[in-house]
Formats: C-alpha cells, sequence, structure tokens
C-alpha cells in the first residue's frame, strides 16, 4: 500500500492523473471539504498531498456516479475493486493507481471514524506493486571536486547587481577577454560563496531543499555545530554540521550575506533581491554545479540527499542513525540506500571479476 506524505513532484502527476476524469460536481455526501480539513489540520499531511488525495476521491466519487452510487455510504468492495481496475484500463501509472488506493482507504477510514460508515470496504483493496526506483548518486571524487571547487568557480547565473560603490566593468576586446579573466563584482563573489554555503550544507547533512530554504540566521548553532531544520510534519530535528559547511556558512555571513541581505531579513539563505532564496534557485545552483562534472545523472537538491545517505552507509553508519539524520518517519523509507550500495558492488563485480 502506498501510504505516507508525497514529494512535490510525485504530488503534482498524481494529481493530473487523478483530475483525468469527472470534474462535475461531486455530491454533498461525499464531504469532501471535510476530509480535506481532516488530512491537513489532524494528519498535518502537506498542502500537496492533500490536494493529490482529494482529487483521487474526487476521481472515485465520480467512478461510483458511473455505477449508479451517489452516497460513500452505500460503497462496497466489489465497487472500489471496479474503480481500482477501470484505473488500470484508463492507462493511469502504477505509482498513481497505489496513490489512488492510500487516498481509498484513508477516506474510509476517516467515515468510519466520523460514524457515516460502520465498516471499511477498503480494507482488502490490494495496491499494485511498484518497482523501486534507485537514486542517482554522485561518487566521492565527482562531490569532492563540487565542493572544492573555489567559490568563483560556481559560475553565477542570477542577475547580481553591483555593489554600492563598485566600479562597472569597462568593455574588453575579444582578445583582453580570452587572455585576462574578468574578476567578479562583489554581488557575483557574494553568491558564489552563498553557492559554496548551501552546496556544503545540503550534502553534510542530507536536509531537504525546504528545510535549507525555512533556515534563519538563527537556525544554525556554531559553538555546538548544529543546524536545526524543519521537517515534515513541522517536526524540529538538530543536524551535525562538519567543520567544511560551518567555513563555508561562516565565510557566506561575513563575506557575502550582509552584501545581498535585506535589513532584516531572518533568512540564512538569501537571493539577489535580498529575500529568502527560493527552492528553485537552490535546484538552479545544484544542477549548475554537477553539470560541469560532465561525469553524472544525477540531479537537483534530492540528488544531494542521497548522495550525502549513501556514502554514510558506505562508511560504516547504521540505518536508525542515517533515519534520524534524514528525518525519515519509517526505517523502512531509509533502506532504499541499501539497496542502493548493493547496486553499486554489483556494478563493481561486474566490471572487474573475472568471473563475473
Amino acid at each position: 500500500m502506498a501510504g505516507g506524505d508525497l514529494t512535490p513532484d510525485t504530488a503534482a502527476r498524481g494529481a493530473q492523473d487523478a483530475g483525468g476524469g469527472q470534474e462535475s460536481a461531486v455530491p454533498a455526501a461525499w464531504q469532501i471539504e471535510a476530509f480535506d480539513r481532516y488530512l491537513r489540520y489532524e494528519l498535518d499531511l502537506s498542502p500537496r498531498t492533500v490536494t493529490a488525495y482529494s482529487a483521487d476521491i474526487r476521481q472515485l466519487a465520480g467512478d461510483c456516479a458511473g455505477m449508479g452510487i451517489t452516497d460513500p455510504a452505500e460503497v462496497e468492495p466489489i465497487d472500489l475493486r471496479e474503480a481500482v481496475q477501470g484505473r488500470f484500463e484508463s492507462g493511469h501509472s502504477p505509482r498513481s493507481i497505489a496513490r489512488s488506493v492510500s487516498s481509498a482507504k484513508k477516506y474510509f477510514d476517516w467515515l468510519v471514524l466520523q460514524g457515516v460508515r460502520d465498516t471499511d470496504p477498503s480494507t482488502r483493496l490490494s495496491a499494485p506493486k511498484l518497482s523501486q526506483r534507485l537514486p542517482a548518486v554522485v561518487s566521492r571524487r565527482d562531490m569532492q571536486s563540487v565542493l572544492e571547487a573555489r567559490p568563483e568557480q560556481h559560475r553565477v547565473e542570477e542577475h547580481a547587481p553591483e555593489a554600492p560603490g563598485a566600479e562597472a566593468a569597462g568593455s574588453k576586446d575579444a582578445t583582453a577577454q580570452e587572455s585576462t579573466p574578468q574578476e567578479p563584482t562583489s554581488a557575483e563573489h557574494a553568491l558564489a560563496l552563498r553557492d559554496a554555503a548551501l552546496l556544503e550544507v545540503l550534502y553534510g547533512t542530507g536536509m531537504r531543499v525546504e528545510e535549507l530554504c525555512g533556515m534563519d540566521v538563527s537556525s544554525v548553532d556554531t559553538d555546538r555545530g548544529i543546524a536545526r531544520v524543519v521537517g515534515k510534519g513541522d517536526k524540529e530535528r538538530a543536524l551535525p554540521l562538519g567543520r567544511p559547511a560551518l567555513d563555508a556558512l561562516d565565510a557566506w555571513q561575513r563575506e557575502g550575506r550582509r552584501l545581498l541581505a535585506n535589513e532584516g531579513e531572518m533568512a540564512l539563505f538569501v537571493g539577489v533581491r535580498g529575500k529568502r532564496i527560493g527552492q528553485r534557485q537552490v535546484r538552479d545552483v545544484v544542477n549548475r554545479a554537477l553539470a560541469a562534472l560532465g561525469t553524472t545523472s544525477a540531479r537537483g537538491p534530492h540528488a544531494l540527499r542521497h548522495t550525502a545517505a549513501t556514502h554514510m552507509l558506505d562508511q560504516g553508519a547504521d540505518l536508525r542513525s542515517i533515519q534520524e539524520l534524514l528525518g525519515h518517519a519509517s526505517l523502512t523509507t531509509t533502506q532504499i540506500y541499501t539497496h542502493v550500495s548493493v547496486d553499486r558492488l554489483r556494478q563493481a563485480y561486474r566490471q572487474a571479476h573475472p568471473r563475473a
């Protein structure tokens, strides 16, 4: 059964899949708005997850209407199986169908809690088995190359305004530009320091991109070497910061952030407008740094999260420690990294062993 929270990409794809059915008004008996509030405020699911689950139940209501059922109290197990089969036949992805089964289970469990039904018709409803998708991982050597590059080597594509008092660079002929690289402006250098710091923090802690974007200056305790972040379900956890991350953060705050941040801005990482950095900006920074390697298919901040966990496991860290570091609610989620390590071992064996 697919359950729990969803990644933004999965939720968006699922909502699109689910939204492919009936868009007509759902009968009031289905209490969609009340179910939304239950998901949001009692189960504390993310807005994207609530939207996707709600879309699933609206689709289910449409499927049931096609069977002549307008009240969820009248739905039987065979009706749910028929609805799932219909999704298979309509070409919905297994992942979307698995989530729709999870949505139905949450919905009918809620109806039982509300006293609308005495029994849950989804109890024996099965979700399709999903293939395990192993995350892309950056090699230790490539990761070291990214992190040990001088700040100026992280090419800045954001529009960097001139710092106060900085002189505009004069025009140079092509020969001069080829022979003498232009020095970065103060603002460009500030952005480069920021990029170097956020790369160190993402890889050094394995935190989620939304957790990084939500950090304030006060989130970092340099004396104790920890960062406090708020993860899924508004759960706070403390993450250790290594010396490279602390040094990069120190350089960013001393030489970079003070040039860019608006007065009164509390965010640790800011963009060129001086406001809290957004997830898209962070994703661009990471993609630019990884693309420069030319040796990996890994992309995005989540790749650094996968990479950090895999490298820790390779070096002997136990799964419980990695689970706590990543903020996984279930150890089952963390166990994917054992598959990643075994897969890498198998590849090395096939390449190197004469009897493979």
